[in-house]
């Protein structure tokens, strides 16, 4: 509770001297010299105050804020309004002052020490007074962040319009980035981090410890799980942190050892000093964790498939992981246990736990892995090409990724093509570099030999005649979720039904060339095939024929028939009686259908039948 006394003289002294004390005597209390600001624990001044807003200090005793008169609450952030003031503001000044319905010309004195100063909203020596525009609150002191310069209460420093940028709370006092030591949405909570560091506004993790909490105080809440906010307590002249199951108290403070002799169940060793959870993490695609939790045991355990668990953002239970495979037995009273997360966002911290969050009486045990280290996604800025297109395709053509010209990190091990229709996307196809693909089993081809390295073509079938789409590629990195962000837009139409169908391009037109010479080639190779088979047919017919023809009597008086396939007429010109006795034929014979060319005939020297065969040119 408040006191406070009239002003009518203005003398200084301190608030423990008698007169200070006397309300009979019309002095100005000043703050007693003690621990440097925001910090207590007198004489050594080692620990962090309450932040205390709208003017209030710190008791360098206890650390508590002592407000301002005109506002209350832990950390004075709650202001009482006009002519209130009190520890929950439950006092009016017209009820204490006959015939004076106004805290002006009043000043106020807290039993703790502080100085005495006017209530909120007035300022001067006899405090009669009200605020300018832009201050408000006990003698005026605080500033007003209303947006636009727009002037506050002068009693509560609430602004009409709302809190300008970089300004938040109820009287637009707590900053966007809280001072070093505090987080939180009012900046209320104390990091407790090694060296009073700075931690996360949000979560109070201690980022530049990697979660390392300064000695005394550990993370071990299930609603604030990043946090240093629980104080353990020290020994060893607080040197080192205490881990006893029943907290400050069961500790020793010489040697660190728990009275109830039981340690906390993270830890373990004769002080309770040995961390029983080891863990690792790879580094990998942004999104995916892939990682390792092995925990100590004090004897060898039971099959415990689920006995260490994980979770992402914090306890709840629908964000429960259990290990990928049976834990990996490392030594007898050692098992690790392997985890694979995909798909949640990269700021969001991992947990391996033991035991029930929320069942006291449990063996619950938490801890926080390791900050990720993730690869850099490949971006693609190449613009894709259109190479040719028809009624319902088109040749797609783009430049490999290049680690030169590109962000992120390789390897690449593939391509998606993205085809929409408007903003429909009705192709999505993944389309490996021309390296990786089988030389049997290519779907993707080279553009020529002098840019094979660059350029990757690609058709997209199964379009409509004559509609608009737009194409855009995207690079993928070795790994799962490897896939970048999709480069520049390239748009075109197909042709319309009905028109002709003309090669777009010069690579079209060689395309088209080379497939038409490769048809004809075919046709060709076809039709010799056809022919070399018909003749071989006829050959080997006439040859049967032949064969009849020597075995049959007609071979001792032969006659040429003149429908065979030799259409030539022939004469004897040796007009000697035929004798077939001897196998030997003597005569000579000459071609009447060509009688200016000399006909001669090769003898084929067979026992038992005559052909001939024409020989030009002899």
């Amino acid at each position: 509770m408040y006191d406070y006394v009239s002003v009518t003289h203005v003398r200084h002294g301190k608030w423990n001297d008698l007169a200070c004390s006397n309300r009979s005597m019309p002095y100005i209390c000043e703050r007693p010299q003690g621990c440097p600001p925001r910090k207590w624990n007198m004489p050594i001044c080692n620990r962090l105050c309450d932040n205390c807003y709208n003017g209030g200090i710190c008791n360098t005793q206890t650390g508590a804020c002592i407000c301002n008169p005109g506002f209350t609450g832990k950390n004075c952030l709650t202001a009482c309004g006009d002519q209130r003031f009190g520890s929950e503001c439950e006092l009016i000044c017209s009820s204490v002052v006959a015939e004076d319905f106004s805290c002006s010309d009043n000043k106020f004195c807290s039993s703790d020490p502080n100085e005495c100063s006017c209530i909120a909203g007035y300022e001067g020596a006899f405090c009669s007074e009200t605020c300018r525009d832009g201050q408000f609150g006990s003698d005026c002191l605080q500033d007003c962040h209303c947006k636009d310069g727009m002037p506050c209460d002068v009693f509560t420093g609430r602004c009409e319009e709302g809190c300008e940028p970089g300004w938040s709370g109820e009287g637009c006092q707590v900053p966007s980035v809280c001072q070093v030591g505090y987080f939180g949405v009012n900046c209320t909570g104390h990091c407790n981090c090694p060296d009073n560091v700075g931690c996360d506004k949000v979560s109070g993790f201690c980022i530049t410890t990697e979660g390392q909490c300064e000695v005394g105080f550990t993370s071990d809440s299930v609603d604030t799980p990043n946090s240093c906010n629980s104080f353990a307590g020290c020994y060893n002249l607080c040197s080192r942190t205490c881990h006893c199951r029943d907290g400050e108290d069961d500790c020793n403070s010489v040697t660190g050892s728990c009275s109830s002799g039981r340690c906390h169940p993270r830890w373990t060793g004769e002080s309770c000093q040995i961390d029983r959870f080891y863990s690792a993490r790879e580094k990998t695609n942004p999104g995916v964790a892939i990682f390792s939790c092995a925990f100590s045991f004090d004897s060898p355990p039971n099959n415990e498939p689920d006995y260490v668990k994980a979770t992402t953002r914090d306890f709840s239970i629908d964000n429960w992981k259990m290990a990928k495979n049976p834990p990996q037995k490392i030594s007898s009273t050692l098992l690790n246990f392997m985890f694979n997360i995909q798909d949640f966002p990269d700021d969001v911290p991992i947990y391996c736990f033991t035991g029930d969050p929320f069942n006291k009486s449990s063996e619950f045990g938490y801890i926080r892995l390791a900050s990720a280290a993730f690869y850099g996604l490949p971006s693609f800025s190449g613009v894709p090409e259109l190479l040719g297109f028809g009624y319902y395709h088109a040749a797609i053509g783009w430049r490999q990724w290049d680690s030169s010209s590109e962000t992120g990190d390789g390897p690449i091990v593939g391509y998606k093509v993205y085809v929409r229709s408007g903003s429909n996307v009705v192709f999505a196809e993944e389309v490996q570099p021309p390296s990786m693909v089988p030389i049997t089993d290519r779907s993707v081809s080279k553009r020529s030999a002098e840019n094979a390295s660059e350029m990757v073509m690609y058709n997209v079938s199964g379009l409509e005649a004559g509609s608009t789409y737009s194409v855009q590629i995207a690079a993928i990195r070795d790994g799962i979720n490897g896939e970048g962000e999709q480069g520049p837009t390239l748009t075109f139409t197909t042709k319309q039904a009905g028109g002709s169908e003309v090669p777009s391009g010069s690579i079209a037109t060689a395309v088209g060339s080379a497939v038409g010479a490769i048809l004809v080639i075919v046709i060709v190779i076809i039709l010799i095939i056809f022919v070399y088979k018909r003749r071989s047919n006829e050959s080997a017919t006439t040859k049967s024929k032949r064969r009849e023809s020597d075995s049959s009597p007609q071979h001792e008086d032969p006659v040429f028939d003149q429908s065979e396939t030799d259409g030539h007429t022939y004469q004897d010109l040796n007009p000697v009686a035929k004798s077939y006795a001897n196998p030997t034929d003597h005569h000579t014979y000459q071609d009447l259908k060509k009688p200016d060319q000399e006909a001669n005939y090769e003898e084929l020297n067979d026992a038992t039948k005559r052909d001939y065969v024409n020989v030009p040119g002899i």
